[in-house]
């Protein structure tokens, strides 16, 4: 195709290429000029400087992160814990639309849509107050009842073995509703 003839195409089609302006501004606003933001992992950083003035670091960082004696633990954490949010995190929301697509009374269903929703607008701070408060030893409703059939109490949040899957389920707790499948549309659900 000759140049004249992509641009008489590209005038033809101008409607369409119109259209296609906000989805492209989108991208270049919120995906790739944060993308400058990387410059800092190279950089050692000074929060009154900026991350533009502070002075190169070059791969000092990163030298320092593999050379750590707790790298192999913590990238195995890090890819476990990935791993669960995957195998546990991607069916959820599907579970939960096909269960909230059963239900029959509209403003039940209403109901259950924004109470699942509402953890995507906590902040994760605010989130794992909650999380501790539920978890807590002395005074944590899960605590409470294990103590109510006789058991002792466990500290969830102090346990190695319970660490990955309260980090999973708090995860799968808070993006519930925005990844939930169903997208909360009132009277049908698209799965």
């Amino acid at each position: 195709m000759t140049p004249s003839k992509r641009l008489r195409n590209i005038y033809k089609n101008r409607h369409y290429y119109i259209l296609l302006i906000p989805a492209v501004l989108y991208f270049i606003i919120f995906k790739y000029i944060p993308m400058a933001g990387i410059v800092i992992a190279f950089k050692d950083y000074m929060p009154f400087v900026g991350f533009i003035d502070s002075p190169w670091a070059g791969l000092k960082h990163f030298e320092k992160l593999f050379a750590a004696s707790n790298f192999w633990q913590l990238l195995g954490n890090t890819l476990t814990i990935s791993i669960m949010k995957i195998i546990f995190g991607f069916p959820a929301p599907v579970i939960i639309a096909l269960l909230l697509n059963e239900l029959k009374n509209a403003a039940f269903k209403r109901t259950v849509q924004t109470v699942i929703y509402l953890p995507h607008f906590i902040s994760w701070v605010i989130l794992s107050g909650i999380v501790y408060l539920i978890l807590s030893p002395g005074s944590g409703v899960v605590n409470y009842i294990i103590r109510a059939l006789g058991g002792s109490p466990i500290f969830f949040l102090a346990n190695k073995y319970w660490f990955r899957p309260i980090i999973v389920m708090t995860d799968i707790w808070k993006e519930m509703g925005e990844n939930n499948e169903c997208r909360f549309y009132p009277d049908s659900f698209v799965i």
